[in-house]
Parts: C-alpha cells; structure tokens; sequence
C-alpha cells in the first residue's frame, strides 16, 4: 500500500502547536490487558515496576523502544550521567549507537526525567529506521507523528506531545508498533519539488521482522472444546478463520466468538491471544429479556424502558459453548452474552450460558451428587471444571463437599463446562425476604432457581443466622442454619504444631483457638488451604503448614473453618509464606509448646504467648498478633497503653533487654509505641510520656542552672531537621540522675513537655558507645518490621510518630545489622532533611539526599540490609529500598 504524508504534515503541524491537545482515543481496557500479556511474554517491559498512570522515565522507555526491535544490548560508557549500574545502562548506550535515542546534551542523557509522548514517538519510528521520512515529513515532533500516524500506530493513546506519557500509553504505543506492518526503508521515495514522500509498507508485522513471531487475526471459531462449529474442539486448540493455533491459557474459552489476534512462533504455538477493541460485547439477563425473534432480541433496561439489538443475517446461535439450533431462549438461570465482532450490521454471535446447580454432598469416580437429590452429574476428563476463585482449571476430584458446582449442558445433554463457586458466608443475618431476592447484612441477593426449587421462606427467618452458598453468578443457592464460632464463619488461631502420617483422616493440627484454648482439629480428607482445594494428605498442605527445610511445623496465625466434629475444610496462611527467607521469618517447633503466654490481640482484647524463641506475623486487617519476649514482661501488674491496644504482662524470672514488635494493618506501624516499650529497660519518668510526643535525637548534653539557679541538664537535640536547646525541669533531676535517665549524646529521645518547654517526662533509648547499638534489641525477632506490603529487614536505630531509621551493611549475615558502614542516618521529621551521625567519629551533622545516594550505592553491589526511610504517614518508602 502506498501512502502519501504531505496532506498529513499541515494538519499534525497545527495540532502539535496546541500543547494541550489530545489526540488518539483511550486505550480499550480489555485489549489493553491482553497486550500487556504480549509485552511480557516478549519481556519487553522487564525490569519495569510503575503503575498504569505513573509516567515512565527517559531510561525505561529507551528500554523498551531497544527491546522492540529485539537489539542486542551492550554496556558503553557515553553519558557522563549513566553508569554501567544505572539502571536500563545498556539499552541506553545501545539506542545511542542505533540511533534510537541521544541525549539532551553531547554527553547527558538525563535517564530519571520524564520521557513525554513526543519523545516516545521520536523513539519509535527511529527504532523502525524511518528517521528519514520523518524528517521530509517536517522533523521533530512533527515528522514523527506524520510517520506514526500513517503506521497507525496512535490509535490506541491518548496524548498531548510534550506531556509525560504513561506507563499505560507507552505499552500501548509499543504494541500497537508490533503489530503494525513493517516499512522496508529501501522503499521510501522522495520527490524533492513536490515535497511529497511515498513509502511503501511491506506485508511483513514489525513482530514477525524482529522476533520472527507470525500474526493472524479473525474471528476464534473454537476455544479449546468450545466451538461455533458442530462437534466438540480439542483441548490446547484455538481457531481463527480456519487456521489453527497450540494455545495452553487457562482463559482458552473466553475467546470464542471474539475476533482476536493470534500471536505465534513456526510451530503455531500462540504466545499470546489478544482481544480486538473492535469487540462489542453485551450481556443480558433471563428475566430482562422482552421478546426474542429470528432478527432481534428486545429487552427491559434498569428505568423500564424497552431496547432491542438486532442480529446479523448469518449470526450464530450457541448454548453453552456448542452451537444450537433450539427457538427461544428456554432457561432458568442464567444470562445471554451478545458478541457484534465486526462492528458493522448487528449482533454476530448468540451465546446462552445458562448452569445447572449442583449442592455437592460427595464426590466419587468422577461423579458429582447432590445434597437435594438432582441428578448425579458424570465429570468426564475431558470437561473444562474451572476453580471460580481464580479461573484456574482444577479436576473432579478436586471438588468439595458444599461447594456450588455450576454445571453447563449442550443441547444433548453433555456437560460442556462446570464453574466451581468458592463464595460462602457463614454467620450471615437475614434482614428481610421478598419473592425473589434477600437481604442479608445489608446486601440484597437474588435467589437462584435452585434456590426456588428446594428452600422457601420458611427455611429462613428474618433475624435468623445462616449459612449461604452462592452460586458463580453470585445469585444465593443454598442455605443452612448457622451454628459456628466467628466471623464470616472464619476462626482466628494460632498454629502451634501439626501431625502427619500420609493417610486421609489422621491429620491433626494443634490450634491454640481465640478463647486461649488449645484444641485438635482434623483435616477433612479434601480440604482448601488459601483457596485452593487440596487433598489433605499432599505435598501441597504439608508446604503450607511446614516449614519445608526442616520438617517441622511453622508457628503462624491462621484462619479456620472447622465444622462441629472439629474437622476443619479450609484454612488461609499467611501470604508472604513464598518468602525466600522463610527459615528467618518462622521459628521450628513440636507438637508441645508452652501456650501459656499467647499474645493474641483482636479488637481491642489480648491473650498471650511468649516462648523467647520466635514471633508471629499479623496477616488481616482486624487483630494485631506479636510476641512479648520475657525480657520484656518484667512488671507483672503493668497494664501497657500502646495507643493500638493495651496489654498486661505476666512475669518472669529473668530480665536483660527490652524488646517488643507491634503490627497493625490499619492503623500502619506505630514506631511511637516502640519508644514507650523500650524505655522500660532505662526506668519510668514520673510524668507520662504521651503516644505521639516528641521523638528526638540528642546531639550534646551539659550541665547547667535554669532562670531560678536550680541544676538541672541543657539537651541539644536535633528537632524537625534543626538543633534546638531543651532543659530538663530542675525539680525532676534528681529523680533523673537517680533512674540514670539523663540522656547522653547520640541517644533516642522521646519527651513530655512541661508549661514552660522544659522536659517533664522522657522515654530514653541509651546510645551504648562500645557496642555502637541502642538499647533496643531485635535479635529474638529476627529484626523485621512488617506494615502495609512492606518487608524491611535491618536494625532499628532511630523512632519517632513519622519515620523509622535502619542501619547499612555492605556484607551482613541475615538480620546482622551493622558490619562495614559506619553512618546512621535519621529522619528526623516530616521536614525532608536528614541527620548523620557517624559512629567512628563520633559526629553529627546536617545530612542531604546526597548522602542516601551514597549509602545506596555502597550497597547497591552486595548489601541485603541497606539504609531505609519509611514514612509511615504517608507509608510509602522515601530512600533506598531493600532488595
């Protein structure tokens, strides 16, 4: 196809001038998630972590412009402001090499500055080796834009040129170039008087020019087993068009009906399906449906009034994934998917999906029975049984008793799909009925056909507890009387140890239960660990509940549901169990342990535990679990107010060091609560000290007189990023000098102000110059603070209400803290300006961000424990990130 760009170049121009005009359109949500599995499978975006809005930066995008045309990259050192560890280094100097990219000076490429859309496009027509068109086209900006918009590359991006583009638009712009046809430049012609230039694009995709991956696009006739065809489709196969493609995606059937593109290698394996934007599709509910006819189907919209789409002349008519040829639209439950994928005269595709519900009481040889007497149901192997928590394929003997099994049939009665409904809601209280809906817990559900059939209102009354079984369509499918413990039917516990001897029914757990009771719960023979249905003597619940590397059971906080014989059918696990640290994050133990002290805290109330050795993690939003380490418990008749909660100490026979981790989901970390605790090791001042009271780091201390001539003690400290001079009150020094609470230089302050300023009331972490560390000691809890998704490893030096501090280490062993570098850097404030104390000179000074830059780079290379700023306010992490 020959195209000519003079008729192009005055109407870019003129919208170009216009720095806030946008162009193209926005990008279609579902063909947008599909190219995004197409840049991935080509590991075109590797290495790049933003969000969807976030605006990419110079170096990512050069990355990905190198990566699109499948360059070999190679480190050179060309940029005075790139290094071979900045990252994408050597995609940079290689787009300099190709002509992909150059700096913004002879020897800067700025790779940390916003790359804006008309750079991006600059890059990419670049990449493809058409800088030459671009320039008759009229150069920078304009001529690129001329060639992208010909290459049709735009259609999918919204974009003002000098604005910064997006995560979001740069993978769109990266797509839409794969797929477009390359452009031989050996083609381009020039005719120099009339400024016209024609290029001739070849029948080659830039994919297939650059990856050697082959492009089809079309209408997917078959999906895996469901077809539009007559007969069944094979398992791993995808039609388009009469051409056949390996596809091995979970999502294999979603396809059918869709035009999509096919993306795949000489073998026909597809690498990626991706959904056309050109798809209109529409659902319809049964009971909406007007009047169906052989040319349209009208229907009633949510203000009553009455719309109709028409269908295609040669449309397809389909029940559940095979092609039908019944009239009407006969059905109980379920709902009509119309699919227009031509976008021109009507609806090309009529999809019924309409489910037979099963209420599993059992599971045998492939056969599913139900607990009201419908029809056993035959699960062939070669039926699609999808886990409808996640859309993974799962098998029949995967299925579980009480779960809802959504059972689709073609015309002659064979099972062509089945959807396993995961959704239960144990303890729900009925609020009010009506003919065809319930409201329960403030939420109204519609009632199933199922439903209709075996329950009525009288099985339910409004104030009764009840458990509900929701079917996949999130329509209620059964109920039972509720008689469980718990929210949601969920039992928070706390895992103390586990027995297995491989055989179904002998697999015991030993719960330490929210009452502060141990019990023994058995697993029933099918269990669901995390969502997953699992056999309960497999590998796969033996690696969620013990600890891989030794055999033993992981202490770990769970949810349970157990049913009144004490057989529990579903736990969750902490998430972060995948972990690679998981030997530090987890303590080994047997099956006796001493429970006595379980710290167990949940909406205010606490248990306790506290064995010396481990401590839990809190994985949901509601409790807040941790270990009291004995050192800590040493004032049996305490009560400790940390602001989340309060807890009363049992004691112990021994006390060393001070020592507490706090978690909370809700509220975030409170690094405050730490000061409060860990002062107890220095003494209790007779003022209290208030939760969110100044947090300080002291610089100097001297003696000195106050205004009466009393002794008392001048505090330098460092305060909101300033030094500034504090005096403790003199009636309260003797007390001080007694309790060895006088701060000395390089400790941790927290104060309570008196009328006047002075400082009434202090919680002290003393600075131990010898061994370098503060009086907090992390070392039975593996030194790991958890808030938000953040895991950070490393010693705590430094606390207040805002911001927490850690030590760098150049080589640690795990957990270790200190080794090589000497700074400890402070925020002191949510001013942004940092303190640096140097321990080998016993130092302190303003530090900058340039100071991070550093400690960052020392460890870049081998530490696992590097310097961190967290803000806990704004939980976000300000300096450097452990990796």
């Amino acid at each position: 196809m020959k195209k000519k760009i003079t008729s192009l170049v005055m109407a870019v121009a003129m919208i170009l001038s216009v720095s806030a005009t946008v162009l193209g359109a926005d990008v279609n949500d579902a063909s947008y998630e599909e190219s995004t599995k197409l840049l991935s499978a080509l590991e075109i975006d590797k290495g790049i972590e933003k969000g969807d809005d976030d605006a990419l930066t110079r170096a990512e995008f050069v990355a990905m412009a190198v990566r699109l045309i499948n360059a070999d990259s190679q480190f050179e050192a060309v940029y005075d402001d790139v290094t071979e560890e900045t990252p994408f280094a050597k995609e940079i100097a290689t787009a300099r090499k190709l002509g992909v990219a150059n700096g913004v000076g002879e020897k800067t490429f700025a790779p940390s500055s916003p790359v804006t859309y008309g750079q991006a496009v600059k890059m990419i027509v670049s990449a493809l080796g058409l800088d030459k068109p671009a320039i008759v086209g009229g150069g920078y900006p304009t001529g690129y834009y001329v060639v992208a918009r010909n290459l049709d590359i735009l259609s999918d991006v919204s974009y003002g040129h000098d604005k910064p583009l997006t995560y979001k638009d740069a993978k769109a712009l990266i797509h839409s170039t794969l797929l477009s046809n390359f452009v031989d430049v050996e083609s381009v012609k020039i005719d120099t008087p009339e400024s016209i230039l024609y290029y001739k694009e070849t029948d080659t995709k830039v994919i297939t020019k650059f990856f050697s991956y082959y492009v089809e696009e079309g209408v997917a006739w078959t999906s895996g087993r469901a077809t539009m065809h007559l007969g069944v489709g094979k398992d791993d196969e995808i039609e388009v068009d009469g051409e056949k493609f390996i596809y091995q995606g979970d999502d294999i059937q979603s396809y059918l009906g869709l035009k999509v593109t096919v993306v795949y290698d000489k073998y026909r394996k597809a690498i990626a399906v991706i959904k056309s934007s050109d798809n209109k599709v529409y659902e319809l509910k049964k009971e909406d449906i007007k009047e169906y006819t052989g040319s349209y189907i009208s229907y009633y919209t949510p203000d009553n009034k009455v719309k109709k789409y028409t269908f295609d002349s040669g449309y397809t008519k389909l029940r559940n994934w095979r092609v039908t040829t019944e009239n009407g639209f006969s059905f109980d439950d379920g709902k009509i998917v119309l699919i227009d994928n031509d976008f021109e005269s009507g609806i090309d595709v009529v999809h019924i999906q309409s489910p037979n519900t099963i209420f599993i009481s059992s599971v045998s040889d492939n056969t599913v029975y139900d607990k009201n007497g419908e029809d056993p149901v035959k699960l062939e192997d070669a039926v699609a049984i999808v886990n409808g928590k996640d859309k993974k394929f799962a098998r029949a003997d995967e299925l579980l008793p009480n779960m809802i099994l959504s059972v689709y049939k073609d015309n002659d009665g064979n099972v062509t799909y089945a959807e396993a409904g995961y959704n239960i809601h144990h303890g729900a209280t009925v609020e009010s009925l009506e003919t065809n809906y319930v409201t329960i817990d403030g939420t109204l559900y519609e009632k199933s056909a199922y439903f209709k059939k075996y329950y009525n209102d009288k099985d339910i009354e409004v104030g009764s507890r009840i458990t509900v079984y929701f079917d996949n369509l999130g329509k209620i499918a059964a109920i039972e009387k509720y008689s469980g413990q718990g929210v949601g039917g969920m039992n928070y516990g706390y895992l103390l140890g586990a027995k297995f001897d491989g055989s179904f029914g002998n697999v015991k757990l030993n719960v330490l239960t929210a009452q502060n009771v141990k019990e023994t719960f058995s697993l029933k023979s099918k269990v669901i660990v995390d969502g997953v249905p699992m056999s309960a003597s497999s590998d796969s619940v033996k690696n969620a509940l013990i600890n891989p590397n030794t055999g033993r059971c992981a202490y770990m906080l769970i949810k349970y549901s157990a049913d009144e014989d004490k057989n529990i059918t579903r736990i969750d696990t902490p998430s972060f169990r995948t972990e690679e640290k998981f030997e530090e994050k987890y303590a080994e133990s047997d099956w006796s342990v001493d429970n006595s002290l379980t710290c167990f805290v949940e909406k205010g109330k606490a248990m306790y535990r506290g064995t010396g050795n481990f401590f839990p993690y809190c994985i949901y939003a509601s409790p807040i679990v941790f270990e009291v380490p004995k050192d800590l418990a040493r004032f049996p008749d305490l009560v400790y107010d940390a602001e989340l909660f309060s807890v009363r100490q049992k004691g112990f026979t021994d006390n060393d060091k001070v020592t507490l981790d706090l978690y909370d989901y809700d509220a975030g970390f409170a690094p405050a609560a730490i000061v409060n605790y860990s002062m107890e090791g220095s003494g209790i001042s007779p003022v209290d000290v208030k939760i969110g009271s100044p947090v300080v780091f002291v610089n100097n201390v001297t003696k000195a007189l106050d205004a009466e001539g009393e002794k008392t003690y001048a505090v330098t400290v460092f305060k909101d990023g300033k030094e500034e001079k504090l005096f403790i009150a003199s009636g309260i020094v003797p007390y001080f000098e007694d309790k060895d609470l006088i701060p000395s230089k390089g400790d941790v302050m927290q104060y309570e102000p008196d009328g006047f300023g002075n400082i009434a009331g202090i919680n002290l972490i003393k600075y131990n110059k010898e061994t370098g560390v503060f009086n907090i000691d992390f070392s039975k809890t593996g030194n790991t603070i958890i808030s938000q998704n953040t895991f950070v490893s490393g010693k705590i030096y430094s606390v207040s209400p805002t911001h927490i501090g850690f030590k760098a280490s150049s080589k640690p062993s795990p957990f270790s803290g200190v080794d090589l570098n000497n700074d400890i850097i402070f925020k002191s404030s949510s001013a942004q300006k940092y303190v640096i104390y140097d321990v080998e000179k016993d130092e302190m000074r303003a530090g900058t961000y340039a100071d991070v830059k550093t400690i960052l780079s020392v460890g870049e290379d081998e530490a696992s424990d590097v310097i961190m700023f967290l803000d806990w306010s704004h939980p976000k992490i300000i300096g450097v990130y452990n990796r």
